[in-house]
């Protein structure tokens, strides 16, 4: 017997009723002619809010809602049977449409991956999906009234909070600055499903972006690691956006508008189509960029360049804090060795100070005089943070003591900063120099003076004292603490030679030495 539908008319796509249209020419005939639970099945699908689709009879004969039609993409015919449909759900469904008329009892998917194509762009989505059976007049399922709802924000944002807890907890104990940034690049990866993930360290000052590592989703894509590329080589446009601190997010560099030919060319000579560029700022400077990169175009969501920002400033922050570490445990261990070589030092300058006859009175002038030498050399070195000292100022900071004669010294040399074990030996040294020419050298006498030059040939440092315009110079019939200083203790220091000649016109010193020995190291950038 027929029956009416017991629900208001549904609402259509084109403005009248989807429930009006003409079923006499469909495969179901007439309305008048339907079961009531035929009836009832396509009120309620067609009035869903969710997208739905009624699988009727042997042949699951499809009828769909609109929402059903704006999910798989298409409006296929009302009556087709599903199998003969072409649309991308009944592969999934069709498993659970055989359990529900089997068992007639209800069946439910949680979070189904489903690949859509909406406005043109492909992306993954995820639905929630229940089939329930529909029962007619005998008791027998007749159909099966499949409705999905899409669950893609719940399930991105439970997969996001997943993973920045994964990031964390694999931050969290590393000490590494390196293990931090291949750590991060990793997990990011293979979140975004991405060809390449990697850091580049940038040095401003030398117009240079640097890889030391990264990531690759298989052996196929090339690593850039160990490369260095110039920065200008990004464009200005780029530039401008990254020291500004805004991320880049590129779909296609073919479609830029302002992009050069041959930049384009670069792009994807290293497999770059697709990119996400995070920049580091810190302190106005740009320190280091965060890339993704795709070797074919691909649409990036908002929520993709959102988590590469996140992981940015996440890892760097775990990049700072393992540097900071290291920073500290070699400040410790540096500590540790200059409190070992200072007290060594003082023991020296103590034991060559009493050494033979001499008085009291003399002895603590002479100890007091050599541990201010040595205090004014570490206090240099602090000023640098023990990264080295110029030796210019070594010198002037050497003959500082002798205050009243500063207008009697010349000085001349080329620029050189001095590694901190060269930089004492030398303030010692020079002290002693200093100390000798005021007491019985050319400071002794009115007129003298005492010319310090030094010069860089090769890889070799020459450095000369000499005193003219004082008393008559003669070898001293022993050698004192000072001697032994100069010619024994600097020449190890230095890894070169020191010797002292007695010219009858002034004392004259002599100090040659290897450059890699004594130069201080680079300053590191940043």
């Amino acid at each position: 017997m027929a029956s009416p539908s017991p629900l208001a008319p549904a609402d259509a796509p084109t403005g009248g009723s989807l429930l009006d249209r003409d079923w006499a020419a469909t495969p179901f005939g007439p309305r008048e002619s339907w079961p009531p639970s035929l009836a009832f099945a396509v009120s309620l699908c067609l009035r869903s809010s969710l997208a739905a689709a009624l699988y009727w009879g042997p042949e699951r004969r499809l009828i769909h809602n609109r929402a059903w039609s704006e999910l798989v993409g298409e409006e296929p015919e009302v009556g087709i049977p599903a199998a003969g449909s072409d649309h991308s759900l009944w592969p999934l469904v069709a498993p659970l449409v055989d359990e529900v008329e089997r068992s007639g009892e209800g069946a439910f998917v949680a979070e189904q991956p489903l690949r859509l194509v909406r406005d043109g762009i492909e992306e993954e989505t995820c639905w929630n999906c229940h089939l329930g059976p529909i029962v007619d007049e005998a008791g027998r399922v007749a159909g099966v009234l499949g409705q999905a709802n899409e669950v893609t924000k719940t399930v991105n944002v439970e997969r996001r909070l997943s993973f920045q807890v994964r990031l964390a907890d694999r931050l969290r104990g590393i000490h590494d600055p390196e293990e931090a940034k291949q750590a991060a690049v990793e997990l990011l990866g293979s979140y975004l499903g991405a060809a390449r993930v990697g850091w580049a360290e940038i040095d401003e000052a030398q117009g240079i972006a640097f890889v030391q590592r990264d990531w690759t989703r298989d052996p196929a894509v090339p690593s850039l690691a160990g490369q260095r590329t110039a920065i200008a080589g990004f464009g200005d446009e780029a530039l401008a956006l990254f020291r500004a601190g805004q991320l880049l997010a590129i779909t296609d560099i073919r479609q830029l508008p302002l992009g050069s030919a041959d930049r384009t060319a670069a792009w994807e000579a290293a497999g770059v189509r697709a990119l996400i560029t995070v920049p580091l700022v810190r302190e106005g400077a740009l320190k280091a960029l965060l890339y993704v990169h795709e070797p074919t175009p691909r649409p990036w969501k908002r929520s993709d360049a959102a988590i590469a920002r996140d992981v940015a400033e996440r890892s760097w922050a775990a990049v700072e804090r393992a540097r900071a570490e290291q920073h500290q445990l070699l400040l410790i261990n540096e500590l540790n060795h200059r409190v070992k070589n200072t007290l060594a030092s003082v023991q020296g300058i103590a034991f060559q100070t009493l050494r033979g006859e001499v008085s009291l009175t003399e002895a603590r002038a002479r100890f007091e005089a050599r541990l201010m030498a040595l205090s004014g050399a570490h206090n240099l070195l602090t000023e640098e943070n023990w990264g080295g000292a110029s030796l210019e100022r070594v010198v002037r900071d050497s003959i500082e003591h002798l205050a009243g004669e500063a207008g009697r010294f010349d000085v001349e040399g080329e620029p050189l900063r001095l590694a901190p074990r060269a930089a004492l030996a030398l303030a010692m040294a020079l002290h002693e120099l200093g100390t000798n020419a005021a007491k019985y050298g050319a400071l002794s006498a009115e007129g003298g003076r005492v010319a310090i030059a030094w010069t860089q040939e090769g890889d070799r440092l020459s450095l000369e004292w000499r005193e003219s315009g004082g008393p008559p110079v003669a070898a001293p019939a022993r050698r004192g603490f000072g001697s032994r200083l100069i010619e024994r203790g600097l020449a190890a220091d230095l890894g070169g030679t020191a010797s002292l000649h007695f010219d009858p016109e002034g004392l004259r010193c002599e100090i040659e030495a290897s450059l890699a020995a004594i130069r201080a190291p680079e300053r590191a950038v940043g």
